[in-house]
């Protein structure tokens, strides 16, 4: 069973809210701006990459596979391709 769960907008964690997407920006709980996707890339607050993902792989900024997509359906319940793959790499990693 996933322990996060998304719904389009938010990523809760056992009820509480943990990040928000809003647009193409990440959001933490503290409405700081953490990340944004932008196509197929996850950048981080700064607009530095820090991975992307294809569809079926997660990589980091160099290529190389963090997880592929069952993992992160595993750990996130939800759907979103690059949006649930940010989530993934700003929260739970």
């Amino acid at each position: 069973m996933a322990g996060y769960k998304f719904d389009g907008k938010y990523l809760t964690s056992s009820g509480r809210r943990v990040g928000k997407v809003q647009g193409d920006y990440i959001i933490d709980s503290s409405s700081r701006r953490v990340g944004k996707v932008q196509g197929d890339y996850i950048l981080d607050k700064s607009g530095r990459r820090l991975g992307s993902f294809d569809g079926k792989y997660l990589k980091d900024k160099s290529g190389r596979r963090i997880i592929d997509r069952n993992g992160i359906e595993k750990d996130i319940d939800g759907n979103g391709g690059v949006t649930l793959a940010a989530l993934w790499l700003l929260f739970v990693r």
